[in-house]
């Protein structure tokens, strides 16, 4: 999860790309130079940042816990949406992108 993800919109690999992808591996960041910047935009966009930090304090917050199953299933559509939004804008994601996401963030559990 802690990784800087950036490119061209072209796709190429431009000089100034690769430089600043060498400083970044010299100072120590996580850092990947990708070809299809589109989508790795919206693949950040289908999967809500937040719900990974709210859902450590769930258990100390009213707000509904995600692995409920009323509320996965409104994120699960909030997410298929925006894929099919993606894709419809021409980005290649994959159709089961916001399944895997979710399976992902209900791994998770508070202590």
């Amino acid at each position: 999860m802690q990784r800087l993800i950036f490119g061209e919109f072209d796709g190429r690999r431009s000089t100034r790309a690769e430089a600043f992808l060498d400083a970044c591996l010299e100072g120590g960041i996580n850092a990947e130079l990708s070809t299809n910047i589109l989508r790795e935009i919206w693949e950040k966009y289908v999967f809500p940042c937040r719900l990974i930090r709210d859902h450590y304090c769930y258990a100390k917050c009213d707000r509904p816990d995600p692995r409920e199953s009323q509320t996965r299933a409104f994120l699960l559509d909030v997410m298929r949406e925006v894929v099919a939004v993606g894709n419809a804008h021409g980005v290649d994601l994959a159709t089961d992108y916001a399944e895997r996401r979710l399976a992902l963030a209900m791994m998770w559990r508070t202590t």
